[in-house]
């Protein structure tokens, strides 16, 4: 394989897997194409690809957040909320109020476990060591604190018009009366 395409190929995190053929196999849409490198980045520019590798990053990133139902949907493990299998769309829900707001109650109920589970610990008079209840947490759902961190954006508020009257004309029809500017 050509020192070029190896670069290119490692780009994209293993998501190409050489074949015993010399192929190169996409492990994203499960393609099968020659090892040349104008061929390899004339299919990373298509629509296809760049639609599921965007999908691939989401889940491999959130990979304990969601759960695929293998109909073009998956479902939020937090919310419960079912999301469009596509990387706008989970984008959007991450970003989201709904979403926002369960792992706000699911982060508050895991602190309320581990202060539980550390009353515990010291009525049992340390038998177990603080080392073995670090390993007991709960693991967290989302790959990063930057969601947590960031505020929402303020909601613009819609701005009120006046409606246009309606004046009927001797046909019958409905037509916009002008409104005088004073």
């Amino acid at each position: 394989m050509d020192v070029k395409l190896k670069k290119f190929i490692k780009k994209y995190n293993d998501v190409f897997e050489t074949m015993d053929n010399g192929k190169l196999r996409c492990t994203v849409t499960k393609h099968e194409l020659p090892s040349r490198l104008d061929d390899v980045k004339t299919y990373v520019e298509t629509k296809k690809f760049k639609e599921l590798y965007g999908l691939h990053q989401l889940m491999k990133k959130y990979e304990d957040a969601f759960d695929d139902n293998n109909d073009g949907t998956v479902t939020c493990q937090i919310s419960g909320a079912k999301i469009a299998k596509k990387p706008g769309d989970i984008e959007r829900y991450l970003k989201g109020k709904k979403f926002a707001q369960a792992l706000e109650k699911v982060r508050k109920e895991m602190e309320a476990a581990k202060v539980t589970e550390e009353e515990k610990g010291k009525e049992s008079e340390g038998e177990k060591d603080d080392a073995e209840i670090e390993d007991e947490e709960v693991p967290m759902l989302v790959a990063s604190d930057e969601e947590e961190e960031s505020e929402p954006e303020p909601v613009k508020k819609p701005i009120k018009r006046k409606a246009a009257t309606m004046k009927k004309t001797p046909s019958g029809r409905a037509k916009k009366k002008k409104i005088s500017s004073k």
